[in-house]
């Protein structure tokens, strides 16, 4: 269950990470 969550997490993390 953590392991999809923790996918998006990460996905949207890196997302968050460069804005532009």
């Amino acid at each position: 269950m953590l392991a999809p969550v923790r996918k998006y997490f990460v996905v949207i993390d890196r997302d968050a990470a460069h804005p532009a």
